[in-house]
């Protein structure tokens, strides 16, 4: 499984299938960006020919060529074509024994 962490933004490869599936399930999103910073509100945004879909937590997106993600504090990362599942990063925390976002 391919994956990019960017920040607080996993964009994780999945197959033309489920990205099909969530597509149908979801909305077409008119935006690049495909996330929010929690504290700073700078953009995580995919740069080129791309396509998002969310419903509820599930954001999908097409990347139709290899493309860039860009970010003031993170720089740009590359992303090769294809089909991706937006995920956000959690942590564990032990002594409370309970999981957290991670905020950009």
């Amino acid at each position: 499984m391919k994956a990019y962490r960017h920040g607080d933004v996993i964009l994780v490869k999945i197959s033309e299938g489920e990205f099909k599936f969530n597509k149908q399930r979801g909305r077409k999103l008119n935006t690049n960006i495909v996330k929010e910073g929690e504290k700073a509100g700078h953009y995580h945004t995919l740069l080129g020919d791309v396509e998002l879909f969310g419903s509820g937590n599930v954001k999908v997106c097409e990347v139709k060529k290899d493309t860039v993600i860009d970010h003031p504090e993170h720089g740009k990362g590359k992303v090769e074509k294809g089909y991706y599942k937006i995920l956000s990063p959690v942590e564990w925390n032990y002594v409370k024994e309970e999981k957290r976002k991670v905020l950009d």
